[in-house]
């Protein structure tokens, strides 16, 4: 109950927002991309005991920026199995969207971010969060107004079978300013 009200506040202060419901169920591949303008804002996930496995909610929100055109790539795997994640888009860009896949016999997940570039605008002044869950707990994360999320971090528990993460944060700016 307290998981949609967080998601429901988020959508009303954070708007223009989508919120959308879970893109994936257990064991199964997650994938969100953002429209052209857009970055992924919000990610929450729960995690799972019986699958060992977590399925994510994401969402995007416009740029605090205008004008430009994104250029995005799919980055290759970002991790081995029960290894740490760790990629902040390459020359001042920002995540534009996310896909992981499951393997049941590694209870883990491996990553791939969608790089966005904007014409005429980077990144600047980034900062990585706390971790914003320990093992096996459900979390619920927002990119605070007028930043952009740059890049993630996660470490795997075999103990646990799940990830805690970190996220990249960074204003954007025109690199006329």
């Amino acid at each position: 109950m307290m998981t949609w009200f967080l998601l429901a506040t988020s959508c009303l202060l954070f708007a223009p927002v989508d919120c959308g419901g879970w893109v994936n169920d257990w064991n199964q591949k997650a994938q969100r991309n953002c429209s052209n303008g857009s970055f992924l804002s919000n990610i929450d996930s729960e995690h799972n005991n019986d699958y060992e496995d977590r399925r994510f909610r994401m969402s995007c929100r416009s740029l605090p920026v205008s004008g430009g055109t994104a250029s995005c790539v799919w980055t290759s795997i970002l991790n081995s199995w029960d290894d740490d994640v760790g990629h902040q888009c390459p020359d001042g860009g920002y995540v534009g969207g996310m896909t992981s896949y499951h393997d049941n016999h590694h209870e883990d997940r491996r990553y791939r971010l969608y790089c966005c570039n904007l014409s005429g605008h980077y990144t600047y002044g980034c900062y990585t969060t706390d971790y914003v869950n320990n093992y096996d707990e459900t979390f619920m994360f927002s990119v605070p107004n007028n930043l952009v999320l740059g890049g993630m971090k996660s470490v795997h528990r075999n103990w646990n079978e799940d990830r805690k993460f970190k996220f990249i944060i960074c204003g954007m700016k025109s690199i006329n300013q």
